[in-house]
């Protein structure tokens, strides 16, 4: 079933999370991370964006 669409709201506060398949790795090494971090910091620069903070695991339902 799809989420239910999000208000959008300037100055809102915003939760993202990323989950694997089948609670799989998200990340297969540190290259892939490096080039996520990449992405985040253009996507945030891009869309002037403040990002308060962020957390990079395996899986976040999975062992840590």
């Amino acid at each position: 079933m799809a989420q239910p669409l999000r208000i959008d709201r300037a100055g809102s506060w915003y939760h993202l999370t990323v989950r694997g398949n089948v609670q799989q790795d998200i990340w297969r090494n540190d290259e892939d991370r490096l080039k996520f971090l990449g992405l985040l910091v253009s996507w945030v620069e891009h869309h002037r964006l403040r990002l308060h903070a962020y957390v990079l695991m395996s899986n976040p339902y999975g062992p840590c």
